[in-house]
């Protein structure tokens, strides 16, 4: 039934648990709890690392509407063990170059590699620059801010307040970014 003060849902009680109003509990005051509807549903997106790295880009122009922590965290460790791939044998073809710069007789493969492999990682980033900026203007308006905060970075300690930031909680309810993507309405 209903608290007949706040409209809360509540159970057989003579207290409201969320207002403290008194409650009469006869038999001709108790109302069935209403049937949910679809339009009441909400749907919410689950994540795992690779939905999130997905989504990142399936969402890569959006930078309107709001991301989840769960999604901008997976998806910043997708990124960065995708990017160990790119980075190991890179690191490991400069060493293998200097090396043999060092010894007198420099090795025209090795260094050919650590270029190539240095391409690709200069590639990889291009392709992810701009869905990782839409990512991290969604997860900013989810916590509450202007996705111009993502410029925070360029002044000393920055860096700091943008990692805070995207530590921080989803805002409940609708804020003026969109819905709140965990579902909850405060």
């Amino acid at each position: 039934m209903f608290c007949p003060e706040c409209r809360a849902w509540i159970e057989k009680v003579k207290t409201c648990p969320h207002c403290g109003a008194s409650i009469d509990v006869s038999e001709e005051n108790i109302q069935p709890k209403p049937q949910e509807t679809e339009q009441d549903k909400i749907y919410i997106e689950e994540f795992n690392l690779w939905t999130a790295f997905a989504s990142m880009f399936k969402k890569c122009f959006n930078f309107k509407g709001r991301s989840r922590r769960s999604e901008f965290w997976l998806a910043y460790l997708a990124n960065m063990l995708i990017s160990l791939v790119f980075c190991i044998p890179l690191i490991t073809a400069l060493v293998n170059a200097v090396y043999s710069m060092e010894s007198g007789s420099p090795d025209t493969a090795l260094l050919l590699r650590a270029f190539v492999m240095w391409g690709i990682a200069v590639l990889y980033g291009l392709i992810i620059f701009i869905p990782w900026i839409s990512l991290m203007v969604r997860r900013l308006h989810d916590a509450g801010y202007s996705g111009l905060w993502l410029f925070i970075c360029f002044i000393p300690f920055g860096s700091v307040a943008l990692f805070v930031f995207f530590c921080l909680d989803s805002q409940p309810g609708t804020n003026r970014y969109g819905e709140n993507p965990k579902g909850i309405h405060g």
